[in-house]
């Protein structure tokens, strides 16, 4: 029997654990299906027992056996590789919100109508929203900022993470000296040299994978160097010999752009344009400006997402670390961390929402992204 009073609802959907398996189903941290999140695609979630460690990161080598006799003994062949350590600290966030006005107004009528499951369907669809999603798009500002710019934060509570006998990767980080606005500029020079660079550290062609934003995609669109290689513009030579595009179409479509990236063998750019709105305004979620080469790891992530039923996973391909969650203040085990509270009998008459939680990126594979920056100016 559902319960009619609000206060008995909301004890009676805290039982159930309906708040706790929907804060802790990993599903989330992709975002809703009509407004996703890009960064578990690359970091997906990941519960971790420990808030602060040192990972000692062993990357194996393929190496193709060696021939030898029918009676010899096996040969020992030495291909492994060590990348080093990668000691980490998640950091901690939280959020606290309400439901009040027309919503609460909304649930309380549906329970004096003996409406109790609209009703509590309603709240945990705004708990999902104001609560659930809100502490996974605090995730993916992090995710987003570890891999562009290859840090976080390091103060107070923050999270962080560093390399310890890691590689250089300066050359990983890239500011473009031309932007790509400028009509002289072939933005597949960079683009090349990007793919030269991966190619040149063991990792496949195919495998690479670009985000980058509107306005980056649409100045390669508008690009006469870019419009020649999809054969929307001629060269011809002035009489003083210069030499010059000469446009014989309107600006490319984005799928003439993404058949000029699959003509050299490479996959089509993903936009990636999410806004999240932030206590002190809105901030996107990826860098603008930049283009993201992020290449196959070989390493899969299976994300378990449903805790009541560990064989329920997604497995993600090709990640370049994992998004950890560890273990929340007043709490013993890696999960988020929520609380729902009804007040009633009072004239500011409520519902809180309350969340907290451990939470970092760790960059496994460092060198297999590039990034390139200023491609604006």
């Amino acid at each position: 029997m559902w319960p009619r009073e609000l206060i008995a609802l909301v004890a009676f959907l805290i039982k159930r654990r309906e708040f706790a398996r929907l804060a802790n189903n990993l599903l989330g941290a992709w975002g809703p299906k009509n407004k996703p999140l890009l960064g578990p695609r690359f970091l997906p979630p990941r519960f971790v027992d420990k808030n602060e460690d040192t990972i000692n990161d062993v990357r194996i080598r393929t190496v193709a056996a060696a021939d030898g006799t029918r009676y010899s003994p096996a040969q020992k062949v030495d291909g492994g590789e060590m990348f080093g350590s990668i000691k980490y600290r998640l950091g901690h966030s939280d959020i606290l919100r309400e439901i009040t006005g027309p919503d609460y107004d909304a649930i309380t009528k549906w329970l004096n109508q003996n409406l109790s499951m609209q009703a509590a369907a309603r709240m945990i669809y705004l708990f999902n929203a104001m609560l659930v999603q809100s502490l996974a798009e605090h995730d993916e500002l992090k995710v987003w900022e570890a891999i562009q710019f290859n840090k976080l934060t390091k103060r107070g509570d923050n999270g962080y993470f560093e390399y310890e006998e890691g590689p250089d990767l300066s050359t990983h980080f890239v500011a473009v000296p031309d932007p790509i606005t400028d009509p002289e500029v072939d933005p597949f020079d960079y683009i090349s040299a990007v793919v030269d660079q991966l190619i040149g550290l063991g990792f496949d062609r195919a495998g690479l994978r670009f985000v980058s934003t509107n306005r980056v995609l649409n100045a390669m669109r508008r690009n006469p160097k870019v419009a020649t290689r999809a054969g929307k513009s001629l060269l011809t030579t002035d009489m003083d010999g210069t030499v010059k595009a000469t446009r014989i179409s309107g600006t490319l479509s984005m799928q003439d752009l993404s058949g000029v990236f699959e003509a050299e063998g490479l996959q089509a750019p993903i936009e990636y344009d999410r806004r999240i709105q932030t206590r002190t305004g809105e901030k996107r979620a990826y860098a603008e400006g930049h283009m993201t080469v992020i290449a196959s790891t070989g390493m899969d992530e299976e994300v378990r997402f449903n805790q009541d039923n560990p064989e329920d996973v997604r497995v993600v391909n090709d990640v370049l670390g994992f998004n950890g969650i560890g273990t929340p203040n007043g709490t013993a085990t890696p999960q988020r961390r929520t609380a729902v509270r009804a007040y009633t009998d009072q004239k500011d008459a409520r519902i809180e929402f309350e969340g907290w939680q451990a939470t970092g990126p760790v960059i496994l594979v460092p060198q297999a992204r590039v990034e390139l920056s200023d491609l604006l100016g």
